[in-house]
């Protein structure tokens, strides 16, 4: 069930027992009933207790939702920017779009999410737990090179579903800030770029060969 649907139906439930033991309250002092009196005041701490019990149950359900985070990622691979869309809730989401306020852009004006330059939504079919898309921002060098602090920080806001059947969309407002890395340590230690320049091993001994084969000629 979507979140505002079942906090309409709880907080009409709530409502109806407030109105009832409020009505209730009102007759017994009025008729100088007590036994009303104490009905009243009876279903009043109840409503209360089962009040505070759907916020803790709300919060367990709203726990589960999935949750979305959108955040650049300087660690996957070396020298570059990576955008990172990833569900960290326990539940899938479907028909996820992503709204920027403008689009990201390389160091060659290119959009990064799409074809078109001025074109600043993302849509994902569907993200399950732990599961995450990445897009290749830009060289780190280049895009920091390129734009200033106040054009590398973005408004966002990511909807999704809950089934591919409902109507219903769950949206949340996010903001991404790549300027805060600009002066950071981006790689905490030196295995990534060994990793990179190993894979450099191959072309290297394939350049060799080469050289000593028209050498050998």
């Amino acid at each position: 069930m979507h979140p505002q649907k079942r906090n309409i139906i709880q907080g009409v439930i709530a409502g109806s027992l407030i109105i009832v033991s409020s009505n209730l309250l009102y007759k017994g002092i009025h008729d100088n009933n007590s036994q009303d009196i104490i009905s009243a005041i009876t279903l009043i701490v109840s409503t209360f207790a089962f009040y505070v019990s759907l916020l803790s149950l709300n919060q367990t359900l709203d726990s589960k939702l999935p949750q979305i985070v959108v955040e650049g990622d300087f660690k996957s691979r070396y020298s570059l920017i990576l955008l990172s869309i990833k569900n960290y809730g326990q539940m899938t989401a479907y028909d996820i779009e992503i709204k920027m306020n403008n689009p990201i852009l390389n160091h060659k004006n290119e959009n990064i999410l799409t074809q078109t330059i001025f074109d600043n939504v993302l849509k994902i079919p569907v993200l399950q737990q732990e599961q995450d898309v990445k897009f290749t921002i830009d060289e780190v060098s280049s895009f920091y090179g390129k734009y200033k602090d106040s054009e590398i920080k973005y408004m966002i806001e990511v909807s999704y579903k809950l089934s591919n059947e409902s109507s219903k969309r769950i949206c949340s407002n996010t903001f991404i800030d790549l300027s805060f890395y600009r002066n950071t340590l981006l790689f905490e230690n030196e295995s990534l770029k060994a990793n990179y320049d190993i894979q450099k091993i191959p072309t290297i001994l394939e350049s060799i060969n080469k050289s000593i084969a028209s050498h050998g000629k």
